[in-house]
């Protein structure tokens, strides 16, 4: 699924959390998880998560 770089910001902004450095995964039904970077979703393999991009400084980064 394709997703905005304003659709992330307001993810991040909804959990209140810093936009630097985080790392955003999607799971098949293409449900968003924002994690510190370097950390992988607890479930990742279960929901078979995708590294899909980053955030630094407040910009997003899609692979």
């Amino acid at each position: 699924m394709k997703h905005t770089e304003q659709e992330i910001l307001d993810i991040i902004k909804d959990m209140e959390l810093e936009p630097d450095m985080l790392d955003i995964w999607e799971d098949e039904d293409g449900n968003i998880s924002i994690e510190a970077r370097g950390m992988a979703p607890a479930d990742e393999r279960e929901r078979k998560m995708q590294y899909i991009g980053f955030v630094d400084n407040g910009d997003v980064t899609f692979e």
